[in-house]
């Protein structure tokens, strides 16, 4: 994580695997008020008709504040739905 002056500034990654049916999503760094948007974004573009799943790997991000687990709180809720 980078500070600007006295503020942490996270940089987020998301990598995306498809296993047959299971879209993996890997992100890296940190998930906060200053990557939620972005990663909502990737998480809900991703899957497509053929998803069946999808995973959301954490094992890389290495920060969650409370708009982090917001995000993944919301969107453990909502089911995949495609068109």
């Amino acid at each position: 994580m980078d500070s600007i002056g006295e503020m942490p500034v996270s940089r987020t990654d998301c990598s995306v695997e498809r296993i047959d049916s299971l879209e993996v999503l890997r992100p890296t760094g940190g998930l906060d008020a200053f990557t939620a948007g972005r990663m909502r974004h990737v998480f809900e573009v991703v899957p497509d008709r053929d998803t069946i799943a999808v995973l959301v790997d954490l094992s890389r991000v290495d920060f969650v504040d409370s708009a982090g687990l917001g995000l993944l709180v919301s969107l453990a809720a909502v089911p995949v739905t495609v068109a």
